[in-house]
């Protein structure tokens, strides 16, 4: 950039050179044929320098000024056409116009010099100016931005304190030396201006306990690092003990040097004291859970099993984890497996409580019976948060119910065959009957056989009667049968009322004996009952029988026996009402106890024989007082549609 500035001043000093040489050669060749004297040449040449001088630098002037004063000594002074002078004025004029021209080049070109300088200072004072004015806007601008900014600031340092005072948060700062210098009002609860000055750790209570996390926060500090939520147990602004949440960065200077840690400070005590009372709860929980007397498991709401207790751990002697798949591996026999997989999962996208029976594989490899209770823990709005699984072992229990259903019927069958040799006698009677009639009417048969020609229709009806009178005998005798024999219990539908007139022949010969009148009330059109007939005729006979026996006590008094049946809500009530001298009210309830009894030989089993059939049938036995005398035992079953 300098030398092309430098080449065009050449160019243009050149040209004011050529314009002074032009110049001249126009001054002197006019002036030269004018035929004008040296001096009014001397002037002309001066002019022209003078206006050269005015554009032109110093030292262009200088060559000029010569080339000048030779042109006049050449062309105007004697001899002409010659450098040569022959006078002295010529040669006074001619030196006088060099001093001349060099005179007033120097005072234009220092005139000019001048002015050059002046107009720089012009122009830097105008520069200046400018630059001053744009100082000063600027300076307007940015004080009344800082003035902006100062009540910004102030504003936003109210705001900040107002914020600190009531936060439950409190900021501080700590030196180089970890010694606070700075804490909000709020600090540690109260009194947080005695603090400062005082060590960071100053006021802590489990340094001792707890030295781990306060040599890795001494640590911390010390590598001049950030650290987030760090818990300690200090003393309050009271004096009481406290949990406090720190968290902090350091800070440090333009240079870059360590000028200590500023962070905020939160009072954690309700929260530490919430989480200790939590985990509390859940030891005691554990502990409630692990000391039931039960498998228990906890599920997610979408049935993935998130806990289990100590018992179930160990009946298995498997992980939790392997728990888990209990969907897949062997802990549900393969059998059960299907069934508690889709009962699992109806209960689940149910909702509601659910209970099934299930078989479940101990550590020693042995399926034991389960009872699986499943019921859904919901929160406050109602959404189940988990589920609850009561597994309760079933196996024992199930088994002392067999082996007590099968003495119950095992009792059952000799009640039954302890009533059949009561009723030996009157049961011989019954089946001697029909016999004794099947032989006279085989009799009347022959005779009618010997007449001559033989009565056919009489011989047919004698041979029918005797046939009636045999299957009369078979029917007894099946029923007799039935009663003694031991065969597992059968349910099966049946007509109610054709069972309590079965019961009754079988009961014929007692009530003969003891003189009882016998009325029946069966209603029509029962509802059906799926029952087993031989253990229901069981509980009638017994019945009878004991009220036969009991009015075979009364003297002079009618012995009325009234067996009824009738639709009892959604089943059958059957009655058996007698006579004779009833029971105490107190001991109604006592009668169905086993080995009670109010007879003299008796072993007190028949009614709670009879209360127990009653009630595997889903039904209820019990009695009353009759009036005016005697009692009443009633019992109900349950109606049932066929095909059910």
């Amino acid at each position: 950039m300098e030398a092309r500035l430098r080449h065009t001043a050449l160019l243009r000093e050149a040209g004011y050179l050529l314009l002074g040489l032009v110049s001249l050669a126009t001054v002197t060749g006019l002036y030269f044929w004018l035929d004008v004297p040296l001096v009014a040449v001397a002037f002309t040449y001066l002019v022209v320098l003078v206006l050269l001088a005015i554009v032109s630098n110093f030292y262009s002037l200088i060559v000029l000024s010569f080339i000048y004063a030779g042109c006049l000594n050449y062309f105007f002074t004697p001899p002409i056409y010659s450098f040569r002078i022959d006078y002295p004025q010529d040669l006074t004029t001619i030196a006088a116009f060099l001093i001349t021209s060099f005179i007033i080049n120097f005072l234009v070109t220092k005139v000019r010099a001048e002015q050059r300088d002046h107009m720089r200072t012009c122009e830097t004072l105008r520069d200046a100016n400018q630059g001053l004015e744009v100082t000063n806007k600027a300076l307007r601008i940015e004080n009344v931005e800082r003035k902006r900014a100062e009540e910004g600031l102030r504003e936003s340092q109210a705001k900040f304190r107002d914020y600190a005072e009531t936060a439950s948060d409190w900021f501080w700062e700590i030196g180089p030396d970890y010694k606070f210098s700075l804490l909000t009002e709020n600090a540690f609860g109260s009194n947080s201006a005695a603090r400062i000055g005082t060590a960071c750790w100053d006021h802590a209570l489990d340094l001792e306990t707890e030295p781990e996390k306060w040599r890795f926060i001494r640590a911390t500090l010390d590598s001049r690092e950030p650290f987030r939520d760090f818990v300690y147990r200090g003393v309050g602004g009271n004096g009481s003990p406290m949990y406090v949440k720190a968290s902090g960065k350091p800070v440090f200077d333009a240079n870059g040097e360590f000028r200590g840690y500023h962070g905020t400070g939160t009072d954690v005590t309700a929260i530490m004291r919430a989480q200790q009372a939590l985990r509390e709860s859940e030891r005691s929980a554990r502990s409630a859970i692990d000391g039931i007397a039960g498998l228990v498991s906890i599920l997610a709401p979408n049935g993935e099993l998130e806990a289990v207790n100590r018992p179930l751990l160990e009946y298995f002697g498997r992980s939790q984890e392997w728990l888990k798949n209990w969907g897949t591996n062997d802990a549900v026999h393969p059998e059960d497996l299907p069934r508690v997989l889709e009962l699992f999962k109806r209960g689940i996208a149910s909702g509601n409580p659910y209970q099934f029976e299930l078989r479940m594989r101990r550590f020693d490899g042995e399926y034991r019976l389960f009872d699986n209770r499943v019921v859904p823990i919901r929160d406050d709005s109602g959404r189940i948060a988990r589920w609850c699984n009561l597994l309760t072992d079933i196996e024992d229990r199930t088994r002392a119910l067999a082996r007590l259903e099968q003495m119950q019927w095992d009792f059952a069958h000799m009640n039954r065959v302890s009533m059949m040799g009561e009723l030996a006698a009157s049961l011989s009677h019954e089946i001697t009957q029909p016999i004794a009639s099947a032989r006279n009417n085989a009799r009347a048969a022959q005779n009618f056989l010997d007449m001559q020609p033989p009565n056919l229709s009489e011989i047919r009806e004698a041979l029918n009667c005797v046939m009636g009178d045999t299957d009369r005998a078979g029917d007894i005798v099946d029923r007799i049968r039935d009663h003694i024999k031991k065969t597992p219990p059968r349910k099966e539908y049946f007509d109610l009322n054709e069972a309590i007139n079965e019961v009754i022949v079988l009961g014929r010969g007692a009530i003969i004996k003891n003189g009882v009148l016998v009325q029946t009330r069966l209603s029509e059109g029962l509802f059906p009952i799926h029952c087993d007939r031989v253990q229901l005729q069981q509980v009638v006979l017994n019945l009878i029988l004991n009220a036969v026996e009991a009015m075979g006590s009364v003297e002079a008094e009618p012995r009325d026996l009234l067996i009824s049946t009738e639709q009892h809500h959604t089943g059958v009530l059957v009655a058996v009402r007698d006579s004779g001298p009833g029971i105490d009210p107190t001991h109604l309830e006592r009668v169905f106890e086993a080995f009670y009894t109010t007879k003299s030989r008796g072993v007190g089993m028949g009614l709670s024989i009879c209360r127990s059939i009653i009630d595997a049938h889903g039904g209820r036995l019990w009695a009353e007082a009759n009036e005016p005398r005697g009692t009443i035992f009633q019992f109900t079953l349950p109606a049932v549609q066929v095909g059910s």
